[in-house]
């Protein structure tokens, strides 16, 4: 493998790992996981977080997704 090459790979790793410092100090975590997409988006569309026009905008899906896991992590912490 040419110099170059390394070089590239290790400038990639340092980036990602000042990427995920850089969430951790801000408090966030990242996670990923599969979902069933028709599934997913009538049951933002019902609970509220995502409006119906939006169930094609891949920008507003994530956004509803988080404000749902966010607001369901809030409910859970006042009922402790």
């Amino acid at each position: 493998m040419s110099s170059d090459n390394e070089a590239r790979k290790r400038e990639l790793c340092r980036q990602r790992v000042a990427r995920h410092r850089a969430r951790r100090k801000a408090g966030l975590y990242r996670f990923a996981g599969d979902l069933e997409g028709a599934e997913t988006e009538d049951a933002l569309i019902e609970l509220g977080y995502l409006k119906p026009d939006q169930a094609d905008d891949a920008a507003a899906i994530h956004a509803a997704l988080m404000e749902f896991i966010a607001s369901g992590l809030r409910a859970a912490f006042r009922g402790l």
